[in-house]
C-alpha cells in the first residue's frame, strides 16, 4: 500500500473541544486542530517521487557513527556542494543558488543567530519551524523577539544588505532595525557573512574587529542519496580551531563535560545501563541514549573569542565528530529530511544559553516539592509497602516529599488502571495528608489483552498507528528487526500478529511479565487531545505526578527496530507546521526522536486540562525524548545501575542537559539494577553515601531501585540500619544521608530561586562552572577536568562531590580525598552550614589539593563529606528543615551574607504550586491565560567594607505575600557572616533604613530574638555572626547597616 493510500482520515470535520484552545495557548504553539498540521519538509521539491517509495533503496537501519563517517569519507559516491551562481536576500533569509540548481537557505532571526537549511531536491524553503522551536514559523518567532529588551536596548529584526567585494565572494551584512523607520531606527550588526563562490564555504566574522569566528572546513557541504526515494545523507563540515573545547551534547554518556575527540549518535534507544551497542558501558559517550538533545557550546577561552552554540534539528538519526577523524574538523551528519542547522554566537557561554532557550523555549516552571527528595521502586507491590516506607522515613527523620509507584500499580498492565485490590482507592489522598506527592508510570503502550475503555475508546476512534509500511518492491525487509545486546548487533525474526487493524507491539516488564498492545498516533492532535483525557481516573484519585516510562517506546525486539517502531512503519508526521487538511504520513525511521516528544505534549496538557488540577502545575518526570520536551517534562536518565561509573558520569550529565536547556534532571540515585553480581542484593553502602550526597545539590533527586524478583531486596537509606553495624560503612549510610537529605531541605530556597530565575535566563539550577565563571581563563584549559566533577547551585554555591571510591592510606586507613578548583573570579570561603564560624577566604584561582572528605559520621566531619564553597560576599538563602515541603505552616528565610566582596541575589516568593505564579512578560506564557504574574521577587544587594556592611532589599516586583498563622506578621532573618580578616563584629550597631534596633543579650539571645515581634538583632560569638530578625511589612526596600 502507498501512503497515499494509506493517510489518515480527514480532520477537516474535527470539532475541538474547549480545552483546545487552552492547549494552543499553553504550548505556544498555534495548532488550528481542525485543519493545522505539519508537513514533512520545509521546502517544495525539484523532484517528485512516489510517496509510498519515499525509502527505496534507503539505508534503513541504525549506524553506528563510526562507519557512518567511515562511508563519508571513503564512498566516492558522496557529492560536493559546490559552484554558487546567485545570492538573493529577502529581510533577514539569503538564498544561495548553486549551478546544479540546488538552494540553500541562510536565515537570522537575531542578530546573533544564523540558521541554515539544505535539502538537494528543495526548488523553494518554507517558513516553517520543527517542533523544538517555540512558534510556528520563523517569522513569528522574530517578531516575538523584536520587543525584547537587551543591555538597555531592543533585539529588533535583522535585515541583510548583500555586496560583492570580488568575483568570487559575496558578503552578507546586517543592519538591526528596532522601528517602522529604518532610516532613523536601524543600526549596524554585529556579524558578516562572507559566502565564496567555488569551492563554496561560509564564513562568520565579528564585524567590531574582523576576527573571524566561525568557518566551514575545505568540503563544506557533502550528500548522498539515501535510496531513490527523494532522502539523502548530508554531512556539514566546519573547521575546529586546535585551542576550542566543546560542552553540552545533552544526555551522551562519557565521564567528561568536554567532548573534544568524541563521536556520538543522536537516536533514541532503550539501552538499559548504558551499554547495548558498544557493550562498553556508561563511560564511551558513542552509546546512543534514550534521550536526544544534539545541542553543542564551542569555547576557546581568550577574551577575543566568540562562544558558539551549535543545534541540528533533525528528527532522524544524527551522527556528530568532534575532531576525532580529523582533528581539524568538526562534522555533523544527518540520514534523512532536510539538513536543519542553527548557530549561536555570544561572548560567553551565558550568552549562548539565553538565546538557545529563547528559540526553544524555557521550562514551565515546576511545583516546589518537586526539588524535594523522592523515593521508587519497581517492586511496591502493596499499598502496606507504601505505607511502610513512609513511615520508615518519618521514624528515621529523613524528608520525604515524592512517592514512585510503578506498574504495580495497573491491572494486567493495561495504562492508566489503578488495580484496588493491591493499592486502596484512597492511598494517594491517604499519603497526601503525610505531605507525600505520588506518581504513577504511565506507558504509551495500551495493552490489547482484555477490553477496557482505553484501548476500545482508542480502537473505536482509530487514535493507533496503523499496521502499514512503506512500500518494498526491491525485498528489501527480509522479515527481520534490528537490535543491539551487550556490544553484538542482532537480528530477531518478526513476531508481530498478522492481519491486524493497528500496528502491534510488545512490552517486557521482567520475569514473566509482558504484555502486547497498541500505540497512539501522537503526531495526530486529537489523538494528543483523547490521551490527555485518560488521565482523569488517576488524577481524580490523587496521583500528584506523572512517571512517563517506555517513550522511546522500548518496543521487544521481536516486534520492532531497535527496541521501538519498525523502521517501514507510518506514523503521523507533525514534524513541520503548515495549514493543510490531511495528516502526513512518514516512516518511523525518518521520525525516530519525534514520538516521546509528542507523548509528553499530550501528557502534559492532558494534566492542565484536568478538573482535579485546575490551577495547579503539573509535572512529568520522562524518560527520553528530543529537544523542545523540557517545556513539558523533568528528565531522569533512565534505567542505569549500581556501579561507580554510573555515579562519575551523574555530575557531568546532568551539567550537559542544563547546558541544553533541561532544567530538572538526573539519575536514579543508587542505581536501577544491580551491580553486575547476583549476589549483590543491595547497593554497596559506600556508594549509596557519596551518590545520595552528590544527588543532594542535583536537580531530581530520587533514589530509585528494582526490587521485583529479588533483584534487590532495599535500597532506602534507613534499611542500612538492620544490617551488620559493624561491616565498613553500614552504621555510616543513616546519619551521612540523612544529614545531607536535611541540608538538601535547608537549601530549597537555593534551588528554587535558581528554578525560577530559569524562567528569564534560560539558565540551569546546577551549572557547569562555565556558567558561573565565564571569565576565568584556567577553566577553559588545564583546569578544564574541573568542568565534570565540580557546579555551582545557582551562582554562588559550589559543589565538589566525591565520585569515587575510597583508597587505603599507608596506615590501612580508608581515606577519601580530592582536589578542588576555586575559580579566580572571586574568594571562597568552606560552607560550614552556620554550625562553625567562618574560616579564612581561600584566593579564587587557587587549587585545594587532598582535601579530607572521607565518610565517617562523625557530628563534627558530616558536614565535610561533601566539600561546598561560598561566593566571597554571596547570599545564600536556608529555610528551617521540614519532613516535606510546606510541612511548615510559615518558615521564614535566613539570607546568609558572607563577607570579603560586594554580591546579589534574586529571591522568588509564591504558594510554590500554582500556575498562576508564570510571569506574563516571559514568551512561553503570553498566550497563557492561567498565567498571572503572582509572585514576589526580592533583588538583594550586599555592599561590603572592612568597617560597614549594607544589605539592600528592593522588591522589583511584589504580587504575592505568604499565607500567615493568625496573629504571626511576616518576617524573615539576615545572617552577617565575619571572617577572621574582619574586625570582631561584637560592637557592631545595626540600623534599618537608618533607624537603630535593638540588641537581644542575656544567657539565651537568639530566643529573645525568635519571640521578639519587632526588629532585633543578636551577636553570637561563637560564630562570628550577626542575626538580624527583620520585619519588612508593606514596605518596597529596606536598607540594613552594619557598623
Amino acid at each position: 500500500m502507498s501512503v497515499a493510500a494509506a493517510r489518515a482520515p480527514r480532520v477537516a470535520g474535527f470539532s475541538a473541544p474547549a480545552s483546545a484552545i487552552t492547549e494552543t495557548a499553553e504550548s505556544r504553539e498555534k495548532e488550528q486542530l481542525a485543519a493545522f498540521t505539519r508537513v514533512a519538509f520545509p521546502f517544495k521539491t525539484r523532484k517528485a517521487h512516489d510517496p509510498g517509495m519515499r525509502l527505496k533503496g534507503a539505508d534503513i537501519k541504525f549506524v553506528k557513527v563510526e562507519d557512518f563517517f567511515t562511508s563519508y569519507h571513503h564512498d566516492d559516491k558522496w557529492s560536493l556542494l559546490d559552484t554558487v551562481e546567485d545570492v538573493s536576500v529577502s529581510g533577514y533569509v539569503a538564498t544561495i543558488r548553486f549551478k546544479n540548481g540546488m538552494l540553500l537557505q541562510l536565515q537570522f532571526p537575531a542578530h546573533d543567530v544564523v540558521r541554515i537549511l539544505f535539502h538537494p531536491e528543495a526548488s523553494e524553503y518554507l517558513d516553517l519551524n520543527p517542533p523544538s522551536i517555540v512558534e510556528n514559523t520563523m517569522e513569528e518567532l522574530t517578531n516575538s523577539l523584536k520587543t525584547v529588551v537587551e543591555n538597555g536596548r531592543l533585539l529588533g529584526k535583522v535585515r541583510l544588505i548583500k555586496t560583492y567585494p570580488s568575483e568570487s565572494k559575496c558578503t552578507i551584512s546586517q543592519k538591526i532595525v528596532t522601528g517602522d523607520d529604518e532610516r532613523q531606527s536601524a543600526r549596524d550588526g554585529p556579524l558578516e557573512l562572507n559566502i565564496s563562490f567555488s569551492p563554496f564555504g561560509l564564513e562568520l566574522r565579528d564585524t567590531k574587529n574582523g576576527t573571524k569566528i566561525w568557518k566551514t572546513a575545505p568540503k563544506a557541504i557533502q550528500y548522498l542519496p539515501n535510496g531513490s526515494g527523494g532522502e539523502y545523507k548530508i554531512v556539514l563540515a566546519v573547521e575546529k580551531p586546535g585551542q576550542s573545547r566543546y560542552v553540552g551534547f545533552g544526555e551522551q554518556g562519557g565521564q567528561n563535560l568536554v567532548k573534544n575527540m568524541a563521536q556520538m549518535t543522536y537516536f533514541n534507544f532503550d539501552n538499559m545501563m548504558y551499554n547495548q551497542v558498544y557493550g562498553s558501558g556508561p563511560l564511551d559517550p558513542k552509546e546512543p541514549m534514550y534521550h536526544s538533545d544534539p545541542f553543542f557550546i564551542e569555547f576557546q577561552g581568550a577574551e577575543d573569542k566568540k562562544c558558539i552554540g551549535s543545534f541540528v534539528a533533525n528528527l532522524g538519526q544524527i551522527c556528530v565528530d568532534i575532531g576525532c577523524t580529523h582533528a581539524h574538523r568538526i562534522l555533523i551528519g544527518t540520514s534523512f529530511n532536510t539538513f536543519d542547522y542553527m548557530i549561536l554566537i555570544n561572548d560567553d557561554c551565558p550568552g549562548v544559553l539565553r538565546r538557545y532557550t529563547q528559540f526553544i523555549g524555557r521550562s514551565r516552571l515546576k511545583p516546589r516539592y518537586v526539588l524535594g527528595y523522592h523515593q521508587g521502586s519497581y517492586g511496591y507491590e502493596r499499598d502496606q509497602d507504601l505505607k511502610d516506607v513512609v513511615k520508615n522515613y518519618r521514624d528515621t527523620g529523613i524528608p520525604l516529599d515524592g512517592l514512585h509507584v510503578d506498574v504495580d500499580l495497573q491491572i494486567n498492565h493495561r495504562t492508566f488502571t489503578h488495580d484496588t485490590q493491591k493499592f486502596g482507592k484512597n492511598i494517594f489522598a491517604e499519603l497526601k495528608k503525610q505531605g507525600i506527592k505520588c506518581s504513577t508510570n504511565i506507558t504509551p503502550i495500551i495493552s490489547d489483552r482484555g477490553n477496557y475503555p482505553t484501548y476500545s475508546s482508542g480502537c473505536q476512534k482509530g487514535f493507533f498507528i496503523r499496521e502499514r509500511r512503506c512500500d518494498d518492491p526491491e525485498k528489501q525487509w527480509d522479515g527481520r528487526y534490528q537490535d543491539f545486546e551487550g556490544g553484538n548487533e542482532i537480528y530477531k525474526s518478526a513476531q508481530n500478529p498478522p492481519g491486524t487493524e493497528f500496528f502491534t507491539g510488545k512490552v517486557y516488564y521482567g520475569g514473566n511479565r509482558e504484555t502486547t498492545g497498541v500505540y497512539p498516533d501522537f503526531g495526530n492532535p486529537d489523538v494528543r487531545l483523547w490521551w490527555g483525557e485518560q488521565y482523569k481516573e488517576l488524577l481524580d484519585s490523587g496521583v500528584e505526578m506523572i512517571w512517563q516510562d517506555m517513550t522511546t517506546p522500548a518496543i521487544q525486539a521481536n516486534h520492532g527496530d531497535m527496541r521501538g517502531f519498525p523502521f517501514r512503519l507510518l506514523v503521523t508526521d507533525n514534524s513541520y507546521r503548515k495549514p493543510q487538511r490531511e495528516l502526513v504520513m512518514s516512516p518511523s525511521i525518518t521520525v525516530w526522536n519525534l514520538y516521546s516528544y509528542n507523548l509528553y505534549k499530550a501528557t502534559y496538557h492532558g494534566l492542565n486540562f484536568s478538573e482535579s488540577r485546575k490551577g495547579l502545575r503539573n509535572f512529568i518526570i520522562g524518560r527520553g525524548s528530543f529537544t523542545g520536551s523540557h517545556r513539558f517534562a523533568g528528565l531522569w536518565n533512565g534505567d542505569n545501575a549500581s556501579t561507580w561509573d554510573f555515579l562519575r558520569i551523574n555530575v557531568a550529565q546532568c551539567l550537559a542537559l542544563g547546558l541544553t536547556g533541561v532544567v530538572i534532571s538526573g539519575q536514579d540515585i543508587g542505581g536501577f539494577a544491580g551491580g553486575g553480581q547476583s549476589w549483590e542484593k543491595w547497593v554497596s553502602p559506600e556508594l549509596l553515601i557519596r551518590w545520595t550526597a552528590a544527588g543532594a545539590f542535583l536537580p531530581w533527586f530520587r533514589n530509585h531501585y528494582i526490587r521485583k524478583d529479588g533483584v534487590k531486596y532495599f535500597q532506602e537509606p534507613y534499611a542500612y540500619a538492620n544490617l551488620d553495624q559493624t561491616h565498613p560503612y553500614n552504621s555510616d549510610v543513616l546519619p551521612v544521608c540523612r544529614y545531607y537529605i536535611v541540608l538538601r531541605y535547608r537549601l530549597l530556597q537555593l534551588f528554587y530561586d535558581a528554578m525560577f530565575d530559569n524562567q528569564f535566563t534560560g539558565l540551569p539550577i546546577c551549572r557547569t562552572l562555565l556558567l558561573s565563571d565565564p571569565k576565568d581563563g584556567a577553566l577553559f584549559n588545564d583546569k578544564a577536568f574541573h568542568l565534570s566533577d565540580q557546579f555551582t547551585v545557582g551562582n554562588d554555591f559550589l559543589v565538589a562531590p566525591i565520585l569515587s571510591p575510597e583508597t587505603t592510606n599507608r596506615w590501612g586507613e580508608k581515606v577519601g580525598m580530592r582536589d578542588i578548583y576555586l575559580p579566580s573570579s572571586s574568594d571562597w570561603f568552606l560552607f560550614q552550614n552556620n554550625q562553625y564560624p567562618l574560616k579564612s577566604a581561600h584566593e579564587g584561582g587557587r587549587t585545594i589539593r587532598n582535601f579530607d572528605a572521607t565518610i565517617n559520621s562523625d557530628p563534627n566531619h558530616l558536614n565535610f563529606i561533601v566539600p561546598m564553597f561560598v561566593r566571597a560576599g554571596a547570599i545564600i538563602p536556608t529555610l528551617e528543615p521540614e519532613m516535606f515541603v510546606g510541612e511548615r505552616e510559615y518558615n521564614p528565610i535566613t539570607f546568609s551574607v558572607y563577607p570579603g566582596a560586594n554580591g546579589q541575589y534574586a529571591n522568588y516568593l509564591d504558594d510554590g504550586v500554582s500556575r498562576n505564579s508564570a510571569p506574563k512578560s516571559e514568551l512561553q506564557y503570553q498566550d497563557d491565560t492561567e498565567a498571572l504574574s503572582m509572585y514576589r521577587k526580592t533583588m538583594i544587594t550586599h555592599l561590603y567594607t572592612p568597617v560597614e556592611r549594607t544589605v539592600t532589599f528592593e522588591r522589583e516586583w511584589d504580587q504575592y505575600s505568604p499565607k500567615l498563622p493568625e496573629g504571626v506578621s511576616e518576617y524573615f532573618y539576615v545572617a552577617l557572616l565575619y571572617s577572621p580578616a574582619d574586625k570582631d563584629p561584637k560592637d557592631v550597631s545595626i540600623s534599618i533604613n537608618d533607624v537603630g534596633i535593638d540588641k537581644k543579650g542575656g544567657d539565651k539571645p537568639w530566643d529573645l530574638l525568635d519571640q521578639a515581634n519587632t526588629n532585633a538583632f543578636y551577636h553570637n560569638e561563637y560564630l562570628r555572626t550577626i542575626f538580624i530578625k527583620i520585619f519588612m511589612g508593606y514596605a518596597k526596600s529596606l536598607k540594613i547597616s552594619a557598623k
